[in-house]
């Protein structure tokens, strides 16, 4: 695989589970898996969750807290991401964070939470998604959450605050993509009936 600029493939709006799935299950590499299982909870940027450090992360009893620089802003500002530890493959981040805080004192290795270039995790997505038949970007993982948080009736502010948008007009960008949108016009039509 090349690299060069990067095309998000297709232009998805969801990550089915199914699909989280089957990416999960091809990807060889443990720190892959990790940085999949945040990308699909978070919506962080790729480099915001490729470069976070050890001490970016906040396990407690019932919480993982993912502290995110964002990227897109000059000030060193970080939004907290607070997740239930329950969920889905979390399991596996927590598995993963604990053998890395274990290497990172036995190797004195360094604090970053995952060890790899950008281009290698871009051509691991490549290679994962072409043996799982998928068409997938790492920007997909971002549209995939907005989308749900909007489907949910959140407003535009807290997408906003969960992504790290500069201001809540780019989330309207999520909020008109999302089938709740269209679902609550339907449903106002059946009201102009009865």
């Amino acid at each position: 695989m090349t690299q060069g600029a990067y095309s998000y493939e297709r232009d998805v709006w969801e990550i089915s589970e199914e699909e989280f799935k089957q990416l999960f299950i091809n990807s060889r590499y443990e720190q892959m898996k990790a940085l999949l299982s945040i990308l699909y909870y978070t919506g962080a940027r790729y480099n915001e969750a490729r470069t976070l450090k050890m001490s970016n992360v906040l396990i407690e009893d019932d919480y993982i807290t993912f502290f995110i620089k964002n990227a897109k802003r000059k000030d060193n500002t970080r939004r907290a991401i607070k997740l239930p530890r329950k969920l889905k493959y979390l399991d596996y981040f927590e598995k993963y964070y604990k053998n890395r805080e274990l290497r990172i004192v036995a190797d004195n290795a360094s604090t970053n939470l995952f060890e790899f270039n950008y281009w290698k995790g871009i051509n691991e997505l490549r290679r994962t998604c072409k043996h799982a038949d998928l068409k997938l970007s790492f920007h997909a993982f971002r549209k995939s959450v907005g989308t749900k948080i909007a489907e949910r009736g959140h407003s535009a502010y807290q997408i906003q605050n969960w992504l790290g948008h500069k201001t809540p007009a780019t989330a309207f960008y999520y909020i008109q993509n999302s089938t709740r949108v269209t679902r609550d016009i339907t449903e106002g039509f059946k009201e102009d009936i009865k």
